[in-house]
């Protein structure tokens, strides 16, 4: 991000090495493994936190704790990113608990009075980007992982517990399934095509 900056924006560099980089402005960024007291007794202006999902969920837990008193000191700001490994880590309860949702007619997001937290939940879908996302390389992508579920997961930010509406061509009715037992059943059943899946 530096070294595309604008040279008029920029700070001097006075040092760069693996793990942290200092300007001559007082700024300084730290790049550390999410550790249990990774961020404990530090001053810390803003902590950015990627795939908050896949670290261990008593990591998770525990780097929260320390993280929040480092944060509220200062004032600072935290930005979570992440895919949804399930629904039932810490990153989960932070994106379910704050209680914001889309207001698709006012085109703006609303957060409901009994919000546990307050981070604001972004999705930032892959096909955004219709310039550099063409169907060509989704059908290549798709092709690769070979597995409906994972795409959905990896690409799409749906949790293995996310429920989909299927149609039961057997028993002609639809079904409420996870994408979980979506992939067994796509498993057993593909050869057989019993399923339809509908998607909005």
């Amino acid at each position: 991000m530096y070294y595309s900056m604008p040279m008029w924006m920029k700070p001097g560099m006075i040092k760069n090495n693996e793990t942290s980089v200092e300007f001559d402005n007082g700024m300084r960024v730290i790049a550390e493994a999410t550790t249990a007291n990774a961020a404990r007794g530090k001053s810390l202006k803003f902590v950015y936190c990627d795939e908050m999902a896949f670290i261990p969920n008593r990591i998770q837990t525990d780097f929260m704790a320390g993280t929040a008193p480092s944060l509220s000191a200062t004032r600072g700001k935290m930005m979570i990113t992440s895919t949804p490994n399930g629904s039932r880590d810490l990153f989960a309860k932070l994106w379910f608990g704050s209680g914001m949702e889309w207001d698709k007619k006012e085109y703006t997001y609303t957060r409901d009075k009994n919000a546990k937290n307050d981070f604001v939940p972004l999705f930032v879908p892959y096909w955004l980007d219709a310039d550099k996302v063409k169907p060509e390389w989704i059908k290549r992508e798709k092709g690769t992982l070979d597995d409906p579920v994972k795409w959905k997961v990896e690409f799409e930010c749906l949790a293995e517990e996310t429920e989909v509406e299927v149609y039961d061509q057997v028993d002609e009715v639809y079904k409420t399934i996870s994408l979980k037992e979506m992939n067994h059943q796509l498993i057993k059943d593909v050869v057989d095509s019993r399923f339809i899946i509908e998607e909005d």
